[in-house]
């Protein structure tokens, strides 16, 4: 059987939180051929720039679970859109590429906390036979985001060269704010992080909104309960000695998902995303309406793909 709605609806709500990185890989692309002509940027300061929230999101990513277990997912996912707001806004506003790099950094953190934990949201809300597709919502959601971050510079580049980098970035604050508010009066925070801080009523009320019937509901309100109750346990005994020392299944599990990620990325596809325009222009492509026009198709064709 199909899930509820309401579980459709929370799933696409915490897929606006992926949408942010989209965007944010999209519009750096285009945006970066008039920032480095206006602010004089070389080589090695555009791939710092560029690269370094790929670096500072890794501590954002591992403190987003101790985060989430201590506030809740909504919360977090909220925290972390401020900070990613806050970041768009002042790389649109700077002056300088200090300034530049600290709004990067701050995007870098968001984007580290709330692309770990909007995944976590959707399987934690998703009955379990539906928790692979509606995660993959995510993915998906960050491609069509990619897309959306390529048509923004198509639109504002016939802006003045000195601003139209700053109009494509301050859009930018735009998927946040409405993270924001999503999570602030929309979505609820998952059962399972109710019923771990003992807010049971809390809890059931959200179940009875995911469960497609009262027997499911309660079925699944005991799993969480032993699921709670073991990982104490297992916490309590092992810790990370579990994942630093795993047993041969989880061992191959771990490694499976690990290769994946890694290939992912040294396979290059982030140097196509970010670089796309530029890599035009050294390839002989001079107009700049088709530098991002044909970027924009490209990352039509990923979308159309998915």
């Amino acid at each position: 059987a199909p899930p509820p709605k309401y579980v459709i609806k929370m799933a696409l709500c915490a897929c606006v939180n992926s949408a942010l990185l989209g965007y944010d890989t999209g519009v750096l692309s285009g945006a970066l051929l008039y920032l480095r002509d206006d602010m004089n940027l070389d080589t090695q300061q555009i791939e710092l720039l560029t690269s370094s929230m790929n670096f500072i999101a890794i501590p954002g990513c591992f403190a987003a679970g101790i985060i989430a277990d201590a506030i809740g997912r909504t919360r977090t996912l909220f925290f972390a859109s401020l900070t990613f707001l806050i970041g768009a806004l002042l790389m649109a506003g700077a002056n300088d590429y200090g300034t530049l790099f600290l709004g990067r950094s701050l995007i870098g953190i968001g984007v580290g906390c709330g692309l770990a934990i909007d995944p976590l949201y959707i399987a934690e809300m998703s009955p379990p036979e539906w928790r692979g597709k509606l995660t993959s919502y995510s993915e998906t959601a960050i491609n069509i985001g990619i897309l959306s971050g390529y048509l923004s510079n198509v639109c504002f580049m016939w802006l003045p060269s000195e601003y139209n980098w700053r109009v494509m970035l301050a859009m930018g604050a735009v998927p946040p704010f409405i993270m924001m508010v999503l999570a602030t009066y929309v979505m609820p925070d998952t059962p399972r992080f109710y019923m771990s801080k003992g807010r049971t009523a809390e809890a059931e009320a959200v179940l009875k909104k995911i469960a497609r019937s009262e027997s499911e509901a309660k079925a699944i309100k005991q799993d969480i309960l032993e699921s709670i109750a073991e990982e104490k346990q297992t916490s309590a005994k092992e810790g990370w000695r579990r994942v630093l020392c795993p047993d041969p299944i989880l061992k191959r599990m771990l490694m499976v998902t690990l290769m994946i990620s890694a290939l992912q990325q040294l396979c290059g596809v982030d140097v196509i995303l970010y670089y796309a325009p530029i890599i035009m222009e050294s390839g002989g492509i001079r107009s700049r309406l088709a530098q991002l026009a044909l970027t924009a198709v490209a990352g039509l064709a990923k979308v159309g793909v998915l």
